[in-house]
């Protein structure tokens, strides 16, 4: 025999529930970035400086070309895109300072080897297979999409935080260090 409840006009602080309930409440866990964006924010305020460099960025300062094509101009003029080298070494630039600036944190450290390493391997494994075939407005499209914007949203922070120039420039550093390219 089926009973039926009716629970029309039924009124409570919370739902109105025929059976059981459950709820979970779990504490949401800060992430690997967050957690180092709150070190960085305590380095800076005690003034506590990295000694050395992190292995994971030094990697980043050693040029690594695989085609003899060196160094950002180069790069772009053999990918056609000659026309973008004053923008890009300014947006390069810029990332340059940044990373400068904070390096000598060890926690700003591992911050920029991630994020780093997320644009090389996004770059290479994502966009760089599609370079024959995309134009230069879908190929940006995809930097944006896979690289900037996930980056930018990542590090939202009052201590330490992205643009976009920054992050194009983290690219484009990238290219300069012969670690990304436009070209086959």
């Amino acid at each position: 025999m089926a009973v039926g409840v009716n629970q029309r006009g039924a009124t409570a602080g919370h739902d109105v529930v025929a059976g059981n309930k459950t709820v979970n409440h779990y504490a949401a866990s800060a992430g690997h970035i967050e957690v180092l964006l709150e070190k960085l924010k305590t380095q800076i305020e005690q003034d506590d400086h990295a000694r050395e460099t992190i292995e994971e960025l030094t990697r980043y300062h050693t040029r690594k070309s695989v085609d003899g094509i060196d160094g950002l101009e180069a790069k772009l003029d053999a990918a056609g895109l000659s026309h973008i080298f004053l923008r890009a070494i300014e947006q390069k630039e810029e990332f340059v300072k940044l990373l400068e600036r904070y390096s000598l944190y060890s926690s700003a450290q591992q911050i920029f080897a991630h994020f780093l390493s997320k644009a090389e391997n996004r770059f290479n494994y994502m966009i760089h297979p599609e370079v024959v075939i995309k134009s230069e407005s879908e190929i940006n499209c995809m930097v944006i999409q896979y690289i900037v914007d996930p980056i930018i949203e990542e590090c939202g922070s009052e201590v330490f935080s992205l643009t976009y120039d920054h992050v194009f420039g983290m690219v484009y550093w990238l290219a300069e260090q012969c670690f990304v390219r436009w070209h086959k």
